[in-house]
């Protein structure tokens, strides 16, 4: 089934003035300012907009563009083969999770991060109907910016969430009531070690101040979703998993939406599916249902 596609898109198209320092595929030490000049479409006014954690990653399009959030550490750099493939006539636009401090990240909830990501969302487009996504992690704080936004009488036409677990309080519960709660908690807590194996394997060559700093807030990030009580959504939702991870971990995204759920197989695994070639067959996916 597909998504709302809502009406030619009212936008702010944003272009970047000054650019990103990557150190590492998909992380970054952290963004430069972002001095963003922003036409409105129809105006002649100009604003100037500093934007600490948004960035266009593909600004080509006509209708609403997408914002995708990346997983837990990650940058908008985790999104380039995307934004280069997918044919949507829709911008993309992610963030930069790595300019939270670790002090913050470690008081920070689910809400709390939505909420700051949201700001800068709704500078780039004022009203619905927004699409949002979410990689791993990201997908959790996505689904809260849905809600947000809900809350706030706007219309989300559709999230995408891409190898994204299930927030581990509805996940209990979920696999509580067939009987496989503890199998679930020990693929979670599998996962997170991984996920920190693999942070600190792509952050080798970096000075151990960095390291630390950014395994630390990758781990307090993470550590959010662990505390996060979800309700349903009014927008459809479209989850894209590989065969790398068991049922296990996604059960119980259906039963946090209103409308449909459906699911798609992807191809790769989780750090792989949104390059090529794998991110293909999504684009395709994603294309027909943004028709």
């Amino acid at each position: 089934m597909g998504v709302s596609a809502g009406r030619p898109s009212t936008h702010m198209e944003k272009k970047p003035t000054e650019c990103y320092s990557e150190f590492s595929k998909g992380v970054i030490i952290g963004p430069t300012s972002l001095a963003d000049t922003i036409q409105h479409r129809g105006k002649e006014k100009r604003e100037k907009v500093e934007n600490r954690y948004l960035a266009p990653v593909a600004e080509t399009g006509e209708k609403e563009p997408i914002f995708i959030v990346p997983s837990a550490g990650a940058t908008f750099f985790s999104f380039l083969a995307l934004g280069k493939a997918l044919k949507a006539n829709r911008p993309l636009y992610s963030f930069s999770l790595t300019e939270l401090k670790v002090t913050d990240s470690e008081n920070s909830t689910v809400q709390e991060i939505a909420s700051t990501l949201l700001k800068e969302l709704r500078d780039c487009q004022p009203k619905g109907p927004y699409f949002l996504g979410g990689h791993c992690w990201g997908g959790v704080v996505a689904f809260e910016m849905a809600s947000q936004l809900e809350a706030d009488g706007q219309t989300v036409g559709g999230l995408f969430l891409f190898e994204s677990f299930v927030p581990i309080i509805q996940g209990s519960i979920s696999n509580y009531k067939t009987g496989q709660m503890d199998e679930f908690q020990e693929d979670m807590t599998r996962i997170v070690e991984e996920t920190l194996d693999e942070a600190r394997a792509k952050l080798a060559k970096l000075p151990k101040v960095h390291i630390d700093r950014l395994v630390a807030l990758t781990d307090n990030q993470m550590k959010t979703s662990n505390t996060y009580e979800t309700s349903p959504i009014q927008a459809p939702i479209h989850l894209f998993k590989t065969d790398l991870h068991t049922d296990l971990v996604f059960e119980g995204w259906e039963a946090l939406t209103h409308s449909s759920f459906a699911k798609h197989r992807a191809s790769g695994e989780t750090h792989t599916m949104l390059n090529e070639p794998h991110v293909q067959e999504i684009c395709r996916t994603l294309e027909a249902l943004l028709i």
